[in-house]
């Protein structure tokens, strides 16, 4: 029978809070939440996990609802079931933002949702900040004329249209998690990968039937 515990992934590391109904949650020494939420209903999910193009405007959507953009929306194996991996930013009063990751395995009738939640520090803006300047200062970004934007600073990892705030910046990109290990989005990026590679279902959650199916 699907519950919960039809999900687990590594823990190492993680100290448990609690349980609560469907929901577990954990966090880490950085004090990043990590949680396991099962959801007993249909996924509610805008699109067909086939149409990566309309899944990823309707999570865009999502984070826009919230003042914040989206860096990442792809559809991944999750042990061997199609899954949603996500990586959202929301502001954060009164400054800096809130980078949340997460990995939903959807089914017909259920899914399974873990989520990463990474906020910055009371020092926010050191990493916008440096690469800012960097960029500014080799050309790669400018202000023209008039603008009040730089070009080429906001950059939407899909669609090269949306180049207004809040979208993703040029210091959000992977590249530079190496240079600010401490910063939230770097760490946020360092936990999904490591919870997806470990990530298990049971065998009884498997056989159901999947989402869009």
């Amino acid at each position: 029978m699907r519950s919960l515990a039809s999900v687990t992934f590594e823990t190492k590391d993680l100290v448990l809070e609690g349980e609560a109904g469907n929901l577990r949650q954990w966090h880490t020494a950085s004090g990043d939440i990590v949680s396991l939420q099962y959801f007993d209903k249909p996924p509610d999910i805008g699109a067909s996990l086939d149409d990566i193009d309309k899944l990823r405007a309707s999570y865009r959507a999502v984070a826009a609802r919230a003042g914040g953009a989206a860096l990442e929306i792809e559809v991944i194996p999750l042990d061997g079931s199609p899954g949603v991996r996500l990586i959202l930013k929301v502001p954060q009063m009164p400054t800096g933002s809130i980078y949340l990751g997460s990995l939903t395995l959807p089914f017909r009738d259920f899914s399974y949702v873990v989520r990463v939640q990474c906020a910055e520090g009371k020092l926010t803006g050191i990493r916008d900040t440096a690469i800012f300047a960097e960029l500014l200062r080799t050309g790669e970004i400018k202000f023209d004329e008039g603008q009040t934007q730089p070009t080429a600073w906001w950059t939407d990892p899909y669609d090269p249209l949306v180049g207004e705030p809040p979208a993703r910046n040029r210091s959000e990109l992977p590249e530079y998690d190496a240079r600010f290990p401490d910063h939230a989005l770097s760490r946020l990026r360092r936990m999904l990968p490591r919870i997806e590679a470990t990530l298990r279902v049971s065998d009884d959650a498997k056989a159901e039937r999947r989402f869009g199916i």
